[in-house]
């Protein structure tokens, strides 16, 4: 068209520069993401990709543009997260706990407090892949340091304990008491409980039935013994 009107044409601009089309570099990233997190790579597909990566020359301007949203990061967050969640069902043939992992943790890069967690109790319980309680440790913090209540849950049991770690009561009861205020039925029993019997915490029998009640009331069975008893 330009040629038509004028014998001065602009100078080419090529795709990667061109401003117009950075909606369309996102979507293209964006898709190239999903093929990913759709695909379970095996250990020479990684060597080859680190080869590859390791002979590119360094990225260029254009390429430091295409950064994702916050729309499309929350998007793969999830993504990662319900492909770990998949790997670790062991009633499914593709039952792979290491590659969930490395799901869990590009997920948790992302900001996702539940993958945190879940990288937390994976390795704390040692079932799926070898404990390590320090690297737990490290995930529980971060996932208590955002208020998740089921880390503030899990940690403080830890705690409690003091099988893993040394035991630590004043912690222990200020993990227990922030998950219970947000309503976690399994930190209200479990305080509650130790309350009741006056072993670890100082005997409190009211505030141990209130919270053993509210604990029971959200259909928690062993609440509901408990209180019952």
């Amino acid at each position: 068209v330009i040629r038509t009107y004028t014998d001065e044409i602009p100078k080419h601009v090529p795709l990667s520069q061109n401003k117009e089309f950075k909606s369309i570099k996102n979507a293209v990233i964006q898709e190239a993401m999903n093929i990913v997190t759709d695909r379970i790579f095996t250990i020479d597909d990684e060597e080859n990709v680190e080869e590859q990566f390791e002979s590119d020359a360094e990225p260029s301007d254009a390429d430091t543009e295409l950064v994702l949203t916050d729309k499309e990061k929350t998007s793969l967050m999830w993504q990662y997260y319900r492909q770990a969640k998949e790997l670790l069902d062991k009633e499914i043939e593709n039952y792979n706990p290491n590659t969930a992992v490395e799901f869990l943790i590009e997920s948790a890069k992302l900001g996702c407090g539940v993958a945190k967690y879940r990288l937390g109790k994976i390795f704390l319980r040692g079932e799926d892949v070898p404990k390590n309680v320090d690297y737990a440790l490290r995930w529980q913090e971060e996932s208590v340091g955002e208020g998740n209540e089921f880390a503030e849950y899990l940690l403080g049991q830890t705690y409690l304990k003091g099988e893993d770690v040394e035991q630590d009561l004043i912690r222990a009861e200020i993990l227990l008491r922030k998950s219970s205020a947000q309503g976690n039925k399994y930190a209200k029993y479990t305080l509650g409980k130790s309350l009741l019997d006056g072993e670890l915490f100082m005997q409190n029998i009211p505030e141990a039935i209130k919270l053993i009640t509210e604990s029971a009331d959200k259909n928690f069975a062993p609440a509901q013994y408990l209180l019952g008893k």
